[in-house]
């Protein structure tokens, strides 16, 4: 099942729609002047479907000129390559992203004992979901420019009038991953993190507990995972403060499930 919200109560200047799938990660698909941003990809199996989507709400697949991507799970990568073959789209992504896809093993570079689980599973969702990881990537800068809370800021770049700062994971979930954070409009971006559970069907809960029958964790190392999950929260609430002074809050899109407004409290869920 496909489902699309229009996130209208964004005072931005492009539309921005979140695509969410019954099964795999979300898109959020940003539209200014005719041409198409999306963070994250979903599953190479919905290309598409997702085609159709866009077509649906009456935009141009072939207008995708940039893909940023998360991190190189399948869910969240899959379809990329589909669209840098038949539309020219660039993709961005961390260069830790390098060894993942290159050995696909999401847990390469990382010391963990679930290392040949993680292969085996990678391996196996890739060919089930039609993974096609891309062959012409643009990686993010790996210079710390700035910092925010305990994350590093690596890189910046536009979408219409927004601003994205690019957060450096700690390696908690898997090796490559970053956030998108748009400090002016409290818009984060937090993919595998913060997951509103409310938000989550019977189905989706379902879904997103089988990769611990296959591998016991979800993610490479659990302590720093929930480390970071606990420096999220603070960054969170500080920006939060911050925003309140100018009638704002902070806007939490996890890559599962419906975003949220922060109010002080987390409905998350630690994968």
């Amino acid at each position: 099942m496909l489902k699309s919200y229009l996130l209208c109560n964004l005072r931005i200047i492009f539309s921005f729609s979140l695509f969410a799938f019954q099964t795999g990660g979300n898109i959020f698909i940003f539209l200014r002047d005719g041409e198409i941003t999306m963070f994250d990809a979903g599953y190479g199996l919905y290309y598409e479907d997702i085609k159709n989507l866009l077509k649906r709400k009456r935009m141009d697949p072939g207008h995708v000129r940039r893909i940023f991507v998360s991190h190189p799970d399948a869910d969240h990568i899959g379809s990329a390559e589909y669209f840098a073959e038949e539309f020219g789209t660039q993709v961005f992504m961390h260069t830790d992203c390098k060894g993942i896809i290159g050995n696909e093993n999401r847990a390469y570079g990382t010391n963990t004992k679930l290392s040949k689980l993680n292969k085996h599973f990678t391996v196996l969702v890739n060919r089930f979901t039609k993974c096609k990881y891309p062959e012409k990537v643009s990686f993010f800068s790996t210079s710390v420019i700035d910092k925010v809370g305990t994350f590093n800021v690596i890189d910046t770049f536009p979408v219409g009038n927004l601003e994205f700062q690019v957060l450096e994971s700690h390696g908690g979930h898997i090796p490559g991953q970053v956030f998108f954070l748009d400090r002016e409009h409290g818009l984060f971006f937090s993919f595998d993190y913060l997951i509103n559970i409310d938000s989550l069907s019977t189905e989706e809960k379902n879904y997103m507990s089988l990769p611990r029958y296959f591998m016991t964790s979800t993610n490479t190392n659990s302590r720093v995972f929930k480390e970071e999950t606990s420096s999220l929260m603070d960054v969170i609430f500080l920006l939060d403060k911050e925003l309140k002074r100018r009638g704002k809050s902070v806007l939490i899109f996890p890559g599962h499930g419906n975003y949220y407004r922060y109010q002080g409290e987390f409905p998350y869920l630690v994968k």
